[in-house]
């Protein structure tokens, strides 16, 4: 196997940064951008019940378990088995699908605690990798491809996963989007079955305090203030957030894209004219942050949200020390479920994204790509005598079975079919540990899973209220054209140059963004800040963007 010098080189910085192309989820969520043309709609559908499925899969959805004594080594920084467990081998998603496939495999994960994308660089100066690695390897295939770390798929896929095929050609946007520009595959994807999957962030409100203080629903940026300074005023709450929920923010108002790079999939948009373009660098960026540090200067902003999880905002929810937020559907749950076993008489309800003035449409909302970044691949040191069980097991993930046992768990057990949909049982939506947990225990893709994400998994683990507020959410908005696609691959050469940059301009913009908010960095030297930035190779990077997008578009 060839060595890998340019990840050797990068490894420290990208222990510095977060990962390319991971969201803002992670587990404690659900949940990267919609490309410019129509997203594919997954053959299998929840709601479509048991005969729809059928029709929909590819041919080979039988044939499980397979009888082998062949066993595989997986390396996946996702998939991890629940926390009441030390290893998988306890875990019964893990030993469940091992029956359910017949395949035996030994799991690989990163240290908890340890970063992701040290781990997995570390992993590669291994002379033996794993049969399998499930990490985000999307935007550099091509180079990981040439330097003879994982196979080429292009020629197996047709016959030895045909579940998996038949489910690309029948999307275009998902088979689009695992594929290079040269036409080569190179693994099995992560997808979810609609948009509405993929916006689950948005704007929330008291609306009990909204009646008391006799306020309408805040539509604009100015309505919003007044809400923020009426609720502190009478209330002492202000504005509070998790700065790892404010992506993009309310930059939407504004004409921007992004708020703190936080998360790698902030860091560009595309714009009217198609161009790529870095969402820290522009002037409508710097007119957002003017007004995040306005209200920051005028104490309307809690201070804490320079710093707090999401464990923080909801005890500040429970103990009425904020009435309006930027926050996820999942945390909403956890709020609305404080609400309920405290007794407050909090109603807690999901508004629209806010604009500059009534009758503006949002540019951007919080919304990912229904394709993600992370794709199970098959490396060159699986054995040519292994590679058949290899696909075979990772075309399960997109077999009728695979999808139902993925999302739902075991019928019987942990859901039903009612009329014709696959509903959680009382092991699951009542149990003690509460229902993410339980789900964490039996299934994997309320998080991230290689294979097809249901939206009823989404609906039915969430607080009514919480799933019709992003319904609200989804209005007044045409993000789906601004949105980097994550399907995007860079050449080789263009990955050497591109990683480095990156993860510079990212470190670089979480540190200004916040002194911009705080005034701790003047405003007069945002073109000194545009300039450092140039400096530290932003035209070269949009240029590798621009050209990889426009590659993209072709294919």
């Amino acid at each position: 196997m060839k060595k890998v010098r340019w990840k050797k080189l990068t490894a420290l910085l990208s222990a510095l940064t977060l990962i390319v192309g991971m969201t803002g989820c992670g587990k404690g969520e659900t949940a990267t951008p919609p490309a410019n043309d129509n997203t594919g709609t997954p053959a299998v559908t929840a709601a479509a019940g048991e005969k729809a499925g059928e029709e929909a899969q590819g041919e080979d959805t039988q044939g499980y378990p397979v009888n082998t004594d062949q066993k595989l080594t997986v390396w996946s920084y996702i998939m991890t088995p629940n926390k009441a467990y030390t290893s998988y081998t306890e875990s019964p998603f893990h030993t469940g699908l091992a029956e359910n496939t017949g395949i035996e495999v030994e799991w690989i994960f990163p240290t908890s605690g340890t970063d992701p994308a040290q781990a997995f660089n570390l992993m590669l100066t291994s002379d033996k990798l794993p049969d399998i690695i499930i990490y985000n390897l999307v935007n550099d295939a091509d180079q990981y491809m040439d330097e003879n770390i994982i196979r080429d798929l292009t020629g197996l896929l047709p016959e030895k996963a045909p579940n998996y095929w038949k489910y690309l050609q029948e999307n275009p946007y998902y088979n689009k989007s695992v594929k290079t520009d040269t036409g080569r595959y190179y693994g099995f994807g992560t997808f979810r079955e609609g948009e509405w999957n993929a916006a689950y962030t948005g704007p929330l409100v008291r609306k009990d305090w909204l009646e008391e203080c006799g306020l309408e629903v805040p539509v604009t940026i100015a309505e919003f203030e007044n809400v923020i300074r009426t609720f502190d005023d009478k209330y002492g709450a202000k504005f509070a957030f998790s700065i790892g929920r404010m992506n993009p923010g309310l930059a939407g108002a504004f004409g921007a894209s992004g708020s703190f790079a936080k998360w790698t999939d902030e860091l560009f948009y595309i714009d009217d004219n198609q161009k790529v373009q870095f969402s820290m660098a522009t002037a409508n960026w710097k007119n957002y942050m003017e007004q995040l540090n306005k209200w920051y200067m005028d104490g309307l902003i809690d201070t804490d949200s320079l710093t707090i999880d999401d464990a923080g905002m909801r005890t500040k929810a429970l103990n009425d020390k904020v009435g309006i937020s930027i926050t996820s559907m999942g945390q909403m749950t956890n709020w609305l479920a404080d609400v309920q076993s405290s007794g407050s008489s909090a109603r807690w309800e999901g508004i629209q994204y806010p604009v500059i003035n009534a009758g503006d449409v949002n540019m951007e909302i919080q919304m990912e790509d229904t394709s993600r970044a992370s794709v199970g691949a098959i490396t060159t040191s699986c054995d040519d005598s292994k590679v058949d069980i290899a696909l075979k097991w990772l075309d399960y993930f997109f077999s009728e079975e695979g999808f139902l046992y993925t999302n739902f768990g075991t019928e019987g057990e942990t859901y039903t079919m009612v009329n014709g949909v696959p509903t959680y049982t009382d092991l699951i939506m009542k149990a003690p540990e509460g229902t993410n947990e339980a789900l964490d225990k039996y299934t994997c893709a309320q998080w991230q899973n290689i294979g097809i994400q249901a939206t009823e998994l989404v609906r039915q683990k969430n607080n009514p209220t919480a799933v019709a507020s992003v319904d609200i959410w989804l209005q007044n908005q045409d993000t789906k054209k601004h949105l980097f696609p994550s399907g995007v691959t860079r050449t080789s050469e263009e990955s050497n140059e591109a990683t480095i940059i990156i993860n510079t301009l990212q470190t670089y913009v979480q540190e200004m963004s916040l002194k911009f908010l705080t005034g701790e960095e003047s405003f007069d030297n945002f073109d000194k800040y545009l300039a450092a930035l140039d400096s530290m190779g932003l035209q070269k990077l949009l240029e590798i963007q621009q050209a990889a997008y426009d590659r993209f578009l072709q294919r």
